[in-house]
């Protein structure tokens, strides 16, 4: 197994593999004892690696269950698909008010076209989240 002869953690050491394909504990530069210690296998090896990983952040613990990662992409498709309809409804309703002869500076056509950037905006960042996050 691993025996440190320091009593200190395993944080400050590096692992490797030798040529003859022994895994092979060195300390680095901070540590006294320079002196490389051997692994009597590779399960031990993996062991020591894992024991060095950081865990995972409480806010990142959800991407691990796979129902709740499906569902957020259900949820995410769902509001990309809302926004863009949306959106495009907005469009049409903005293009008819102008040919009906409404002043393109009035404030109706300005909430209209405020509606759909916001609508856009909101379906630009659902698809960001689809493919990115």
């Amino acid at each position: 197994g691993l025996v440190d002869s320091n009593d200190r953690d395993a944080s400050d050491c590096v692992y490797s593999l030798s040529a003859n394909n022994q895994a092979i504990i060195r300390r680095d530069s901070s540590s006294v004892n320079l002196r490389p210690e051997a692994i009597d296998n590779m399960a031990d090896l993996a062991h020591a690696m894992l024991d060095k990983r950081k865990p995972v952040p409480a806010n990142r613990q959800w991407r691990r269950d796979r129902e709740v990662v499906e569902a957020e992409m259900v949820r995410d498709n769902w509001g990309a698909a809302v926004c863009g309809v949306a959106s495009a409804a907005g469009t049409i309703v903005q293009n008819e008010m102008v040919y009906a002869n409404v002043d393109p500076v009035s404030l109706s056509v300005n909430i209209a076209k405020g509606f759909v950037s916001f609508l856009s905006l909101t379906c630009v960042i659902f698809i960001y989240r689809i493919h990115w996050k």
